[in-house]
């Protein structure tokens, strides 16, 4: 049920107005979580206004749903406050009101307005003038608008917008669509933008531009937002498909052609393919790990007795421990039903050699186990342990950003419950960005487990183990590296922000590719003391998965801002910024010309350095 109404509800807020009329979607029953009328909260404010809710705004809202307000009316509310209308006014110019109007004017009244006769109309859409007609709709010639717009003038506005924006008539579907949304109170300007911002238009953009004045690497990115993956493209697959175009304008509409088969390919498939929880992929590599993998290994190193999860330590109540005063590592921990791993997880984080200038802040969502309890005793002994708990559901990366705000540390990292650490981990990570005054962000290879209950020392002994790049702009786009455990500058946040808490799944990628877009930089720490848990219970089990969607949001956001300009340029004009001559260069990847030329500036540094003449002009591929 609850995915039923996420769904519905996605799809009203991508129309901005219900597309049934009487339609009505009720969260008060006992039945739906408070997590989730939460989620609709957020999601609408994220969708309409553009932010998270305040407080207020979240405890008002979720009151009213909980009482019984129909999902519908709380989104056409939002949709006509004032804070809304002042943010989507903005998007519509006069000129653009302007030619509206006139268009339907001279449609109805067989001559060209003057601006006098058109001035009230452009007022009323500037001012958001919009259906006050029932959900039912209203008679042909009645006017369904404040600004005086019939059921005709609605329609002959949409096909406007259909022709201006796609270069042709609106289809039956959508001028129906459009025209139930102006009934239900969408201003005629907001249908316009949604018209304007459709993957057609952007494909009907980038055929209007001089495609033939675009280099390959350009026509790429014109297309990319439109038919690559939802948006954003790596940078090693721009390169596959300008190798593909190879300066051959024939070739452009045939790679549209098959983007937009593989698109259509891509939205049929199955999204009901099951994950499997016993293969993970082991980052860096080509290479899965499987449950009967690991129990291979375990069985051959005579690991596969009973295994106990203690730490072998005295109880806490019986344990000493004198905090130093001084903060140089904060461990955020997000909790939520932690139970059977808080234990063995408090006596890990405690157990780190430099605990004594250290803190773990642990997060409580709204946790239903009591977990406080256990927590509490450990605070008896350990003054640096903070807890906090939420008296509502919230997600993870809403946690890390309270558990940043807590924090006293200069160095930030997160910490989850069923990972295990080795008893250093705190003190190579602080050590690495001590040493390395580049570094702004540090991550390390880290070993995978099927098996909670065994010892770090266990898990190092079976040997599987991730084996991560060096991070560059290029393979950060293409999958997180800092995955697992990083450690960062608490002053990352002051300059960048805290996590984005509208991704639910990938904030902490997007929140490095923010670093990374502004600069900063990522030192890897080679020695893996951390152990990642390959946990069977609470995995996405769709491939239409919130994470997928999310990385491909992300890619949309910050590929064109990762991607260097040399790499869309045309062969000639790279060539020449590089010295080396574009003759029978057609198809040569950017990185060899770059190669061949690194090449000729080795030769003539020898030659310089033999004071032997050196070779004149510029170079070829293949001469060196």
């Amino acid at each position: 049920m609850i995915q039923s109404y996420r769904h519905r509800l996605s799809r009203m807020l991508r129309m901005s107005a219900p597309s049934e009329p009487g339609t009505r979607l009720l969260l008060n029953s006992p039945a739906v979580p408070d997590a989730d009328i939460i989620f609709v909260v957020d999601f609408v404010y994220g969708r309409v206004l553009k932010r998270k809710p305040d407080a207020h705004g979240l405890l008002y809202h979720y009151q009213a749903l909980r009482g019984g307000l129909d999902v519908i009316h709380f989104i056409n509310g939002m949709i006509e406050s004032d804070e809304a209308r002042e943010k989507s006014c903005r998007g519509l110019s006069f000129d653009d009101a302007s030619s509206i109007v006139a268009f339907v004017y001279e449609r109805h009244a067989g001559r060209k307005g003057s601006e006098r006769d058109i001035a009230p109309y452009v007022a009323a859409l500037r001012t958001d003038a919009s259906a006050d007609a029932s959900a039912g709709g209203a008679e042909a010639d009645e006017p369904v608008a404040s600004s005086g717009l019939s059921e005709q003038d609605v329609a002959f506005l949409i096909n406007f917008a259909y022709e201006k924006c796609l270069h042709r008539p609106a289809d039956p579907g959508g001028l129906a669509n459009y025209s139930s949304a102006f009934r239900a109170g969408i201003p005629i300007r907001q249908i316009f933008q949604e018209i304007d911002g459709s993957t057609e238009a952007a494909l009907r953009r980038a055929e209007d531009a001089r495609l033939d004045d675009l280099s390959d690497g350009e026509f790429v990115l014109a297309i990319s937002d439109a038919l690559l993956n939802g948006g954003g493209i790596v940078p090693r697959d721009l390169e596959g498909l300008k190798t593909f175009l190879s300066e051959d304008s024939e070739r452009r509409k045939e790679l549209v052609q098959r983007l937009v088969a593989q698109h259509v390919e891509r939205q049929q498939e199955d999204s009901s393919i099951e994950i499997d929880p016993d293969r993970c992929w082991i980052m860096g590599t080509d290479r899965y790990l499987t449950r009967d993998d690991w129990n291979e290994r375990v069985k051959e190193l005579g690991l596969d007795g009973p295994r106990q999860s203690g730490s072998g330590l005295p109880p806490v109540s019986e344990r000493s421990f004198e905090h130093t005063g001084e903060y140089v590592v904060s461990a955020i921990a997000s909790l939520y039903r932690g139970g059977k791993y808080l234990e063995a997880f408090l006596d890990n984080i405690t157990s780190q050699t430099i605990f004594d200038r250290s803190e773990l802040i642990i997060i409580d969502a709204d946790s239903p186990e009591g977990e406080h309890e256990l927590i509490s005793e450990y605070q008896k002994v350990y003054p640096n342990i903070v807890y906090k708990r939420m008296n509502y559901r919230i997600g993870i990366y809403d946690a890390w950003n309270v558990g940043v705000e807590l924090s006293r540390g200069r160095y930030l990292t997160n910490t989850n419950l069923d990972d295990l650490r080795r008893n250093d981990s705190f003190e190579l990570q602080a050590r690495a960005l001590d040493e390395f005054a580049y570094a702004d962000i540090a991550y390390q290879d880290f070993l995978y487990s099927f098996d909670h209950a065994f010892s770090f020392e266990d898990v190092e002994r079976c040997g599987f183990r991730s084996d991560l790049p060096i991070i560059t702009t290029n393979n950060l786009i293409a999958y997180n590296s800092p995955h697992n455990a990083p450690v960062w500058r608490r002053t990352l946040h002051d300059e960048l922000g805290l996590f984005d808490t509208t991704l639910k799944s990938a904030g902490d990628a997007e929140f490095w590719l923010r670093c990374r877009v502004a600069g900063k930089e990522f030192h890897k720490i080679n020695t893996p003391h951390v152990v990642y848990f390959q946990n069977p219970e609470g995995l996405s089990t769709r491939a239409d998965s919130r994470g997928m969607i999310e990385s491909r949001r992300n890619m949309q956001k910050y590929c064109r801002k990762l991607t260097s300009p040399y790499l869309t340029m045309s062969r000639t004009k790279f060539a020449e910024e590089v010295g080396v001559s574009p003759d029978g260069l057609v198809g040569v990847p950017h990185y060899s010309i770059a190669h061949d030329a690194l090449r000729l500036l080795g030769k003539k540094r020898m030659a310089a350095l033999h004071e032997m003449p050196a070779a004149s002009g510029v170079g070829r591929v293949g001469e060196f």
